[in-house]
């Protein structure tokens, strides 16, 4: 088992993105950015036993900063539409972007997919994960609280990929 990172562009922030490689003892890999969480390939044998990546996705950042379809993304703070990009809380009215017509699409118009998530690997006998971390400011896309999240990959020898979700308030 073994994690290793790579260059894989930068957002016009210059924040660098970083591709992590979560490699198995059998040769077989995970490959995921820390901008948007996006798992960019998972390496893995098929029928006549050649290791090929089953993932669709782009080759390069530019095409992801693009990425419409949210290919292998992290979505949110909504996975699906708001309509109107309006919802009440308590009869307190939030407007949110509208980047799908009127609606707001899974969370607006720079959602989880396009952020750089803080990033930490660790490594067991037969797993490594790789630990993303982002904080959702208060009115952040327009959507009221922090929103602390936290996305787990699990790789391990039998070819297996777990993700694991935790959030919380602040």
């Amino acid at each position: 088992m073994n994690i290793s990172t790579s260059h894989f562009g930068y957002t016009d922030s210059n924040e660098e993105i970083i591709q992590y490689t979560l490699l198995n003892d059998k040769g077989c890999f995970v490959k995921i950015l820390n901008y948007g969480g996006i798992i960019t390939n998972i390496n893995v044998p098929d029928k006549n036993a050649c290791i090929s990546n089953v993932v669709f996705g782009y080759e390069n950042f530019e095409d992801y900063k693009t990425n419409r379809a949210y290919l292998g993304a992290l979505i949110g703070r909504v996975a699906g539409r708001i309509s109107d990009g309006e919802f009440k809380i308590n009869n307190a009215s939030y407007a949110l972007p509208q980047n799908n017509h009127t609606n707001c699409l899974h969370g607006g118009l720079k959602g989880f997919d396009k952020k750089i998530w803080s990033a930490t690997t660790k490594q067991e006998e037969n797993k490594t994960f790789l630990i993303l971390n982002y904080l959702s400011a208060d009115m952040e896309e327009g959507f009221p609280g922090n929103y602390n999240l936290t996305v787990t990959y699990e790789w391990d020898n039998q070819n297996q990929l777990s993700i694991h979700y935790t959030a919380h308030n602040g």
